[in-house]
């Protein structure tokens, strides 16, 4: 129940252009100079999944950071299916455009460190030089990058290389080539810049039930812009699903 909630004001609280997260660097270097990586290998393989899943998901993804720090990146791409399990948490969680979960580093400043799914997922595939990583990279994109104004990036990788707005670009020209539905300069400076400096500007003052049905409004309008510009329908849905999220989160403020 602690997770959750604290997951919820992460979703729904933070206006700000960035959190307070451990860097991607911090952490590995962290995990792999404390011993962090051999006790949880350690503890993982023990781990009761019914009964310690809050102590399990924080090993696996110990466990992962680790690895793709070493570049095992084959060893970490294993563990992924278990990832998606603990983090999309089906029939539990709220289905999520962007799942991600939180672990904590008590020995760094910020004490913790936010993982996103599609970004380790990208990431590790790009590591392993697998042709998978095509059907990440978009999504792991949007969801690193959906709610900054200037495209500088909450985190919420596995590993330090960038997820900005320049390796967006050449990311998905290197899958789509020119295609127009994905011209991701044209996403960036209409639909997600307007999107960011709305979203700040609705969050000024702090956050409310009528706020977030504002923010919910703006959402809606962001997929109705994708489909005016011609984007291909994956932007629009992403905006609809980040809608309904916030529309099922808000009513804790009702």
């Amino acid at each position: 129940m602690k997770r959750i909630v604290f997951l919820i004001l992460i979703a729904l609280t933070s206006a700000f252009e960035a959190w307070a997260t451990t860097p991607a660097s911090e952490a590995a270097t962290y995990i792999l100079e404390k011993g962090i990586l051999k006790d949880s290998e350690s503890k993982l393989r023990g781990c009761d999944w019914k009964s310690q899943l809050s102590d399990c998901r924080e090993h696996l993804i110990k466990v992962m950071i680790g690895y793709v720090k070493q570049k095992k990146y084959s060893l970490a791409d294993q563990h992924l299916p278990k990832m998606y399990d603990v983090i999309f948490l089906k029939g539990v969680r709220f289905p999520s455009p962007c799942p991600d979960d939180t672990i904590t580093l008590e020995g760094t400043k910020a004490k913790y460190y936010w993982i996103g799914y599609y970004q380790a997922a990208y990431q590790i595939k790009l590591g392993l030089n697998s042709p998978e990583a095509r059907k990440y990279a978009l999504r792991a994109f949007l969801c690193s990058g959906y709610d900054s104004y200037n495209y500088q990036i909450k985190d919420g990788k596995i590993d330090s290389t960038n997820l900005g707005r320049a390796e967006f670009i050449k990311a998905i020209r290197d899958i789509h080539g020119d295609n127009p539905a994905y011209d991701i300069s044209l996403f960036t400076e209409d639909v997600q810049a307007n999107v960011g400096k709305n979203r700040m500007a609705i969050f000024k003052d702090g956050t409310s039930y009528a706020k977030a049905i504002k923010y919910v409004a703006l959402l809606k309008n962001a997929a109705r812009r994708c489909n005016d510009l011609g984007l291909h329908p994956d932007f629009a849905k992403f905006y609809d699903d980040l809608a309904a999220l916030w529309t099922h989160n808000a009513k804790s403020w009702q």
